[in-house]
């Protein structure tokens, strides 16, 4: 399924113009059997010329919840460089979604394709890595919370900011008893 993956996104880079991001298909592995596989396309809303570099990080995350994990992303190294961009040290868990959300309030430029490069391999139920673990539980907070409250202060519009308050509200309901 993999094979010769790297030349053909090289290909791919080629093609866009070496775009700061290339987006690529990932592949879920659930318990021995291939379930789906996923990628952006020209018509999602990120993709709209007149959003602001934060709409954009924004509506990538509402539209597409995935794009926040770093495993399908071909980044340009000269991009990162150039912003200081790195994964933080403050997450043991959420750390991806952490540093997306900073290289989607970067970039110029972002491009996909449906090269699957990755599989993502979800354990089986009950397995010893499928069970709660306090240290990640409570970095997901963290990340959570730091991040409803920087992104107060992003440039959205009005209702890209109400989906964005929706969401936070579900996250406090839902987490509401833990500290």
């Amino acid at each position: 399924m993999l094979e010769n993956v790297l030349p053909r996104i090289y290909a791919e880079i080629e093609k866009n113009d070496y775009p700061d991001i290339l987006h690529t298909c990932c592949v879920h592995l659930i318990d021995g059997k291939w379930i789906d596989s996923y990628w952006l396309y020209p018509g999602d809303a990120c993709f709209d010329p007149s959003l602001t570099k934060d709409e954009r990080a924004v509506m990538l995350w509402l539209n597409r919840g995935y794009a926040i994990f770093s495993s399908s992303k071909f980044i340009r190294k000269d991009f990162l460089y150039k912003y200081g961009l790195s994964f933080s040290h403050e997450y043991v868990a959420f750390e991806d979604s952490d540093f997306s959300f900073e290289i989607y309030r970067k970039m110029d430029k972002m491009a996909y394709t449906d090269i699957q490069s990755f599989i993502y391999y979800i354990p089986r139920e009950g397995s010893a890595s499928t069970g709660f673990n306090p240290r990640y539980f409570k970095s997901m907070l963290s990340h959570w919370k730091n991040f409803y409250y920087e992104v107060k202060y992003w440039k959205l519009s009005d209702s890209i900011r109400q989906k964005v308050n929706d969401k936070e509200l579900e996250f406090y309901q839902k987490y509401r008893d833990y500290p």
